[in-house]
């Protein structure tokens, strides 16, 4: 059970996330940040660092692995999609 579980939700997972990523690129104008506004969250990985790109290896393996970790991040993902799009569907 364990594993369909595991298979069934690191698969709904990545699909979340690949639609996500497919929308945001789709419609750019609704995803821009305002430049005097200031982003919340804001990663900035230096592969060249050793250290660095050990912790992003790690937290990717982390999301990978973990079925609920990845399922929420997905979710919240989405989540902040379609709030997005809801939000800015007058501009259009």
């Amino acid at each position: 059970m364990s594993e369909q579980f595991y298979v069934s939700t690191t698969l709904l997972s990545i699909t979340l996330f690949i639609l996500c990523v497919i929308v945001q690129n789709k419609f750019p104008e609704m995803f821009e940040e305002d430049e005097n506004k200031k982003t919340m969250i804001n990663i900035e990985v230096d592969m060249s660092n050793p250290r660095q790109s050990t912790w992003l290896v790690i937290i990717v393996t982390l999301v990978l692995f973990l079925p609920f970790l990845n399922w929420i991040i997905s979710l919240l993902y989405g989540v902040y999609i379609i709030y997005t799009g809801y939000t800015h569907r007058n501009e259009r």
